[in-house]
Formats: C-alpha cells, structure tokens, sequence
C-alpha cells in the first residue's frame, strides 16, 4: 500500500482544489448555483480518488481510482469554464492550466500502474 501523502501529483491535486474552493467562496458572495457545488465536489474528488488508488493493493484499483480521479479533473475544468462563461469568475487562465498539466501528471500515474 503506497502512501498517498508522497504522491507529488496528490499534493498538486489538494492545492488546486484549495484554489477552487478560494474562487467559489468569491462567487458565493454574489449568486449560488449547483455549478458551484459540483465544482467544489469535482475538485474535492480528484485528491479524494489520488489517495483511494494509492491505497489499493492491486494495479487494476489503482488504475481504476486514477482514472476516477482524471475524470473529475475534466469535469472540473468544465465546470470552471462554464463558470467564467456565465460571468461568475474571470480570467481563469492559469487555474485551467494547472489544471490541464495536473490531468497530464495523473494520466502518466495512470499509465505506471496499468
């Protein structure tokens, strides 16, 4: 069993989902959607399944929990951009990067275990 606190990619993953977490907070002060509770949990979700597959035993439950964890990545940089298509946030360029590189760190975890 690994220890997901050594994981770079789990470290990166929690320090995003802050960021979300930081960015939602902002857009609770002026309107409330769904979108922003499906944001916060796909954010949450992406740390949540790093330290679920590194827990597992087996190649194939890693596999499957980094793959978990890659999807709510995507869905957390869909929620993001649609966010800033309504006008609720702005500008976030560099969130959706670090996004983006995080999803690219998680694959090559992904591809380590399969």
């Amino acid at each position: 069993m690994q220890d997901f606190r050594k994981l770079d990619v789990w470290h990166d993953a929690v320090e995003l989902a802050v960021r979300v977490y930081l960015l939602t907070e902002r857009i609770r002060v002026t309107r409330r959607f769904g979108l922003v509770d499906q944001l916060e949990r796909s954010a949450l979700s992406t740390p949540s399944n790093l330290a679920e597959g590194a827990g597992r035993r087996s190649s194939k439950d890693k596999a499957h929990f980094f793959n978990m964890a890659m999807t709510s990545n995507s869905e957390t940089q869909t929620q993001l951009i649609i966010a800033e298509r309504l006008g609720l946030c702005e500008h976030q360029k560099e969130l959706l990067s670090d996004l983006r590189t995080l999803n690219r760190q998680i694959g090559a975890l992904y591809r380590s275990v399969r």
